[in-house]
């Protein structure tokens, strides 16, 4: 008789073939897990050896033989397609979750997410490739839960096959004729098709318990390497509400101390990142940059500092190379971005970035970007009843952090602390100041912008101006008071008047 691994081997190459040969790792036998399971941190499939025994002797007892090459295949085809199909990636994993979220209890989202996965994958496997090894084993496995019964109704209706299932109850008859209603091969849609499938199906697991599910596999965030992860992240933080992004990190148990940047830093962060921008240059004294040197792309750099060619064409956190810029001291003018001060309000009567959408913060972020990607030096400046400064770095965790930072507190500007923070760029810098300009010590503060030298250009952002209010003594070529009634308008404003700068 031909040997298991023998068997695995010839297994293994239909698989490849099937799937126009995936750069995965040949799979191994182990019995350290229960069934079947991908790795997708090192894309290696391990396979229970027992478990083919225990399909193949289960068989038996109904006067079936079964090759255990078709086991094997079934097994390999069903990991594969996990990974090729669905879920796919972190990210797509983390949306199916945030959907089953809304309709069922944190308990069980994972264990939702992971039936709904197979029923995908199965079902491609079974009508579209037109495979039927993955049917056998689920024929012949036993059947147990009820929720295990439902499915293989579904995937005998669907496919007209014997998944020796019995009649359903009339519960499960109601329950089948929903599930039917879905079109799993929707991609585009699959986080509203999980959704419905968890309402149809969450109270079987939270009656009958878990102990009995019948799961080829597992997958969760363990499935994943940190830097699939960490991109998973970065597309969720992009694409959803700061509550929603916060939402699908709790239900998929995601510790918010793991990540590389604070969460709601990387929240803007990720935001910042829609925004198509540039800042223009000025002549003046200073250093050039010569980018000549590599370092490993971090979530929080910019996509244009990556060097394609060394990275081969992969944009992913600990993979990706980027140029590291140096400085080249010069001397007399050159032709340059100047150095940023960001001053930034975070009283309480501006949006807590914490839990809505903050225009405030997300255009800070932006304004922040554009003089880093430009090699500036930026430094920030968060007023409310306290000030919080970081000096000029190019270090953008520091500054990030700053800018997502919110007091909740009264609005107090501390000149001294601001005068000393401008003046201590190496020549004129820019300034940005968003606020609503409900100032203790507005007076002063006025006084203080009519006075200020060491500046190139000064914008400020007023939130909800004051209606009828003199500004004409303090506009000039180099100073701007933008007045803002819509709030959504912050990251255009400044993206826009960066872009004209000098």
């Amino acid at each position: 008789m031909e040997s298991l691994e023998k068997s695995l081997e010839e297994a293994w190459n239909d698989t490849r073939k099937l799937f126009c040969y995936p750069p995965l790792e040949n799979p191994v036998l182990t019995n350290e897990i229960n069934t079947a399971a991908i790795n997708m941190e090192d894309h290696l499939i391990t396979i229970n050896s027992n478990f083919v025994e225990y399909v193949i002797n289960r068989a038996l007892s109904n006067n079936v033989i079964i090759d255990p090459k078709v086991i094997l295949k079934g097994l390999l085809h069903h990991e594969v397609n996990h990974y090729m199909y669905c879920p796919y990636d972190f990210s797509t994993l983390l949306k199916l979750e945030k959907q089953i979220g809304e309709v069922a209890n944190d308990s069980i989202v994972h264990d939702i997410s992971n039936y709904f996965s197979d029923v995908v994958i199965n079902l491609d496997l079974m009508i579209r490739k037109k495979r039927k090894e993955v049917s056998v084993i689920y024929t012949h496995m036993e059947k147990r839960h009820p929720l295990d019964i439902l499915l293989c109704g579904l995937y005998q209706d669907i496919t007209k096959d014997d998944f020796k299932i019995g009649p359903l109850d009339d519960d499960l008859k109601d329950r089948l004729n929903k599930l039917k209603q879905i079109d799993y091969f929707d991609k585009d849609n699959w986080g509203v098709s999980a959704k419905i499938f968890a309402y149809i199906v969450k109270d079987l697991l939270e009656k009958e318990g878990k102990n009995d599910m019948l799961n080829i596999d597992n997958w969760g965030a363990s499935s994943y390497s940190d830097e699939e992860i960490e991109k998973g992240i970065e597309e969720i933080a992009g694409n959803s509400d700061i509550s929603d992004f916060k939402e699908i990190l709790i239900i998929s148990g995601i510790d918010y101390e793991s990540l590389p940047e604070k969460v709601d830093t990387l929240y803007y962060d990720q935001q910042s990142k829609k925004y198509l921008m540039n800042v223009s240059s000025v002549k003046f004294k200073g250093n050039s940059f010569d980018s000549n040197e590599h370092k490993k792309y971090e979530i929080s750099d910019s996509y244009s500092t990556i060097d394609v060619f060394n990275s081969y064409g992969k944009f992913m956190p600990g993979f990706s190379q980027v140029w590291k810029s140096v400085d080249q001291t010069t001397s007399g003018n050159i032709d340059a971005v100047p150095d940023l001060v960001i001053a930034l309000d975070t009283s309480s009567s501006m949006i807590n970035p914490k839990t809505n959408l903050s225009p405030a913060v997300l255009g800070a972020f932006c304004a922040a970007k554009l003089y880093l990607d430009k090699q500036s030096y930026v430094a920030t400046y968060n007023f409310s009843s306290e000030v919080y400064i970081t000096e000029f770095s190019r270090e953008r965790e520091k500054i990030f952090d700053n800018l997502a930072f919110h007091q909740n507190g009264g609005t107090y500007v501390d000149l001294p602390v601001l005068s000393s923070l401008v003046n201590s760029a190496k020549s004129k810098a820019d300034l940005i100041m968003i606020t609503d300009m409900q100032i203790d010590n507005y007076d002063e503060f006025m006084n203080y912008l009519r006075s200020i030298e060491k500046t190139n250009r000064i914008n400020i952002l007023w939130i909800d101006p004051t209606p009828n209010t003199d500004l004409s003594s303090i506009i000039s070529k180099n100073f701007n008071v933008y007045k803002i009634y819509n709030q959504n308008d912050i990251p255009k404003i400044i993206i826009g008047e960066c872009g004209k700068n000098g």
